[in-house]
């Protein structure tokens, strides 16, 4: 009994024992689990462009944690946790000029940790200018515009043929420094030239760039050389355009349609003229008001060539031979032609290897018959060359080469005349007239004169005595008497010009193609929107030419 209680108390110590040991043991492990919990990131800096962007990171641990803290500018998913998770981390698109960059911080165990995000600025760019979103203004100055603050490094010539160059300190900022003006490079109207900048933003982001300014509104190239345009009473434009080399293209006649301001080729047809005779100096074409057919003068035809405003081949028109003319270069060769609204019109007649002009009268209303004007009408021998219809389609004002005398031919056999000479002290020529579409008056351009007159003579302006100009009249009713045209000269220059003061309202250089020594033009519409110009050269390689079209907006 004494041995067996004895074995009982020896049992209960060393079970006690071993719960000590246990416990010792438990707390130990308590210690090693907390000395091993964790929290990392997978990545603790994120670079980004100024887009709205998503990234992920991992984070890995074994503890609980937190977001603690982040910019408005950022979006973290989720925000907690307590195990390995794939975060998600969405930037919205910075939109401020400069960068930014801040800390996301997460919380675990009472330790921080950082995540460091910086975030683009938006790209430097080119928003607009000169001209790319509306006419190029001539009286103001040229400009370009960013999508940030910019300072200027250098603007200065992008092509070879010019030369110039504007530093920091030779512009003007505009729009809290998104935009600069300046004055410097060319500004020829017709031209299209090339501005090379260098501008920087404030994180020392630089933009190199070549822009183009156009200083026209639009410019369409056609082949071969253009020698008339014509403006009809729905404001579609009528030219016609020659060919000049053997390999060149055909000579066409080409209808370009007017839609919200922009002329559109809508229609080309091939005529069978060319410029390779060295004698003919003509290319010209009229639209007859009688039967609206298109009537063409074919030199070497010896024909006038008749067409349907769809470019349909109508007749040919032959030129018949008469007893009285040259017998080894009869006049049979047509070069010019017009025509009043009762059909009664002239043909101006060549011989080849001779230079005066006859001509005979050609009747619409009788089959296009042509009869020869009686040996002893005062104008028999005279080289009529330009055929100008008035108003109201009744009359054709004729020319002959630097005569004072205006003729007027109203279908009768007899002209009536004006003689410019005796109109003004100094005298005047007529070597063109231009019809003003919205009355009776004329502009008449001498060879060192020029002004307006009424046929009726109730109204003759002062006289120009500068050199001659090409022009038309403007149609803003707040400028009477007011005509855009193009100067002579070499060094042509676009002007308005007030005859009712002699006074230049604007002038601007044009590009030199537009000089007298090439074939030109110039056209204004009635509703004083658009300025239609042509020069038969694009540059001087190529056999192809060149309408050039201005908004007046351009020069308001």
């Amino acid at each position: 009994m004494k041995k067996t209680i004895t074995y009982l108390l020896a049992l209960i110590s060393l079970l006690s024992c071993s719960k000590d040991i246990d416990e010792i043991d438990s707390s130990n492990n308590s210690e090693e689990e907390e000395t091993n919990y964790y929290f990392n990131l997978s990545q603790t800096q994120i670079n980004s462009s100024s887009s709205e962007t998503e990234f992920t990171i991992n984070i890995s641990t074994n503890t609980n944690w937190e977001l603690l803290s982040k910019p408005d500018w950022v979006v973290v998913t989720p925000e907690n946790g307590s195990q390995d998770i794939e975060l998600k981390i969405t930037l919205s698109e910075n939109t401020s000029p400069n960068s930014r960059i801040s800390d996301v911080k997460f919380k675990s165990l009472q330790n921080t940790y950082t995540l460091n995000i910086s975030q683009q600025s938006f790209p430097l760019n080119l928003v607009s200018f000169s001209g790319s979103e509306s006419p190029i203004k001539m009286n103001e100055k040229k400009y370009l515009l960013f999508n940030k603050p910019i300072s200027v490094n250098s603007i200065s010539s992008g092509e070879g043929r010019y030369s110039f160059f504007a530093g920091p300190n030779d512009v003007e900022y505009f729009d809290n420094n998104h935009g600069v003006k300046f004055t410097v490079g060319p500004s020829n109207l017709g031209s299209q030239h090339k501005y090379k900048f260098s501008v920087s933003d404030s994180d020392n982001n630089t933009l190199e760039q070549i822009v183009d300014l156009n200083f026209y509104s639009k410019k369409i190239i056609v082949p071969g050389a253009i020698k008339k345009m014509i403006l009809d009473d729905d404001n579609n434009l009528w030219v016609l355009s020659l060919k000049v080399w053997e390999s060149g293209e055909p000579s066409y006649i080409f209808k370009f349609k007017e839609n919200d301001g922009e002329y559109e080729e809508e229609l080309r047809f091939e005529i069978d003229i060319n410029q390779s005779n060295s004698d003919y100096v003509g290319g010209s074409f009229f639209i007859n008001p009688y039967n609206n057919l298109i009537y063409v003068p074919d030199y070497e035809g010896e024909e006038v060539d008749v067409y349907s405003k769809t470019g349909s081949l109508i007749k040919h028109i032959q030129i018949p031979l008469i007893d009285s003319d040259h017998p080894q270069n009869p006049h049979s060769s047509p070069v010019y032609i017009g025509f009043n609204i009762e059909g009664k019109g002239i043909v101006s007649l060549q011989g080849k290897g001779i230079s005066r002009i006859r001509w005979r009268y050609i009747d619409s209303s009788n089959n296009d018959i042509l009869t020869e004007p009686n040996s002893s009408h005062p104008n028999y021998y005279t080289d009529l060359q330009t055929y100008i219809l008035n108003n109201d389609k009744s009359k054709l004002y004729v020319l002959e080469d630097r005569s004072p005398i205006i003729k007027i031919f109203d279908g009768s056999e007899t002209f009536g005349e004006i003689n410019m000479n005796s109109l003004y002290p100094s005298g005047a020529d007529a070597a063109g007239i231009t019809q003003n579409r919205l009355n009776d008056k004329i502009y008449v351009s001498g060879l060192y004169n020029q002004q307006i007159i009424t046929p009726n003579l109730s109204y003759l302006s002062l006289q120009s005595y500068d050199q001659s100009f090409l022009g038309d009249f403007c149609y803003d009713t707040n400028l009477p008497n007011h005509v855009y045209a193009l100067s002579s000269n070499t060094d042509v220059h676009l002007k308005l010009l007030d005859y009712d003061n002699q006074n230049t309202v604007l002038d601007y250089p044009m590009n030199n193609l537009f000089n007298w020594s090439h074939g030109r033009g110039l056209i204004t519409t009635p509703n004083d929107n658009y300025i239609l110009t042509y020069s038969d050269r694009v540059d001087n390689t190529t056999s192809r030419s060149q309408i050039v079209i201005y908004n007046t907006e351009m020069f308001k």
